[in-house]
């Protein structure tokens, strides 16, 4: 695909509470949510792509 018909979007995950949470997208871990809460995730998608993102907290010691 040619890099004109992407466009780098960046977001910004605030999870409170989730330090060291991985971010998912795809199945990829992209990021992991710091001791503040955030974490930034950088995507280069189609104009009008739409996407999700998911906390990964399939691993035990992030379970209460």
């Amino acid at each position: 695909m040619d890099n004109a018909q992407l466009k780098r979007s960046v977001v910004a995950v605030r999870a409170p509470g989730g330090s060291g949470l991985p971010v998912m997208h795809l199945g990829r871990e992209l990021a992991r949510i710091d001791e503040a809460g955030m974490a930034l995730v950088h995507l280069d998608l189609k104009v009008g792509e739409t996407f999700t993102l998911m906390l990964d907290t399939s691993d035990p010691k992030y379970r209460t």
